[in-house]
C-alpha cells in the first residue's frame, strides 16, 4: 500500500483566530482558549487513492467552524473527484474522545451552498478511528504570532498527534484506512504589540 501526503493548514487557521481575536491597544493579557482538531486519512492501492481531512476549530469570534474535504482518484480510469465543505454547519464533523477515538461524520452534497464539488453526487462520510499505537507525539510550551499589520502576541500551546486506524465509509469506498488525528489547544494570549 502506498501513502499520499495531505496536510491541512490547521496552524494557519488557528493562528488567524489569535490575530483577529484581540483588540488593538497596549500590551494586555486576554484569557481564552482556542482549539483545533484535525483528522486526516491518505492511502492508495493499485487502483484507488483517497485523501480526506476533517477539521473543527473556533474562529476569531469564538464560533465553532468545520471543514471536510476529500480527493478520490480512480487510477484505473484516470478520474479525479473532489469536494470541500466548510462553515458552522460542519462544526461537528470531527470529534475525539478521552481515549483518542476519533469520529468523522458528515453528509455532503453538491446542492449545499457551503460545499464545492467536482461531481454531482451526494456522499456520506462515516469513519471511526482507533489509536494504533504506532505514533503519538505530544508537545507543550509557548508560541508567538506576528501579523502583517504589526500585531504580535504570545500564547501557551498543547498539541498532540496520534496515528489511528479508521474504519467505515468514505464516500465511494468502505474499508480500513491509516490516518492521524491532531488536537491543538492555545491559551492565555498575551498581546505584545
Amino acid at each position: 500500500m502506498r501513502y499520499l501526503v495531505l496536510r491541512v493548514g490547521s496552524t494557519a487557521i488557528v493562528a488567524s483566530s489569535l490575530v483577529f481575536g484581540a483588540p488593538v491597544g497596549a500590551a494586555e493579557v486576554v484569557k481564552f482558549k482556542t482549539t483545533s482538531t484535525v483528522a486526516e486519512i491518505s492511502t492508495c492501492d493499485p487502483s484507488f487513492c483517497l485523501a480526506l481531512s476533517a477539521q473543527v476549530y473556533d474562529d476569531e469570534n469564538g464560533v465553532l467552524q468545520g471543514i471536510i474535504q476529500a480527493q478520490f482518484i480512480n487510477l484505473s480510469i484516470g478520474i479525479v473527484r473532489s469536494f470541500r465543505c466548510s462553515g458552522p454547519t460542519f462544526s461537528n464533523v470531527v470529534a475525539v474522545d478521552q481515549q483518542w477515538k476519533t469520529t468523522i461524520s458528515a453528509n455532503v452534497s453538491p446542492s449545499d451552498p457551503n460545499c464545492t464539488f467536482s461531481f454531482p453526487l451526494a456522499l456520506t462520510i462515516n469513519l471511526t478511528g482507533t489509536p494504533d499505537r504506532t505514533y503519538h507525539e505530544s508537545n507543550n510550551g509557548s508560541g508567538t504570532v506576528t501579523a502583517d499589520n504589526g500585531y504580535k502576541a504570545k500564547y501557551k500551546i498543547q498539541s498532540d498527534i496520534i496515528s489511528e486506524t479508521f474504519t467505515g465509509t468514505a464516500g465511494f469506498t468502505t474499508s480500513t484506512f491509516p490516518g492521524f488525528t491532531t488536537v491543538t489547544q492555545r491559551t492565555d494570549l498575551i498581546r505584545t504589540k
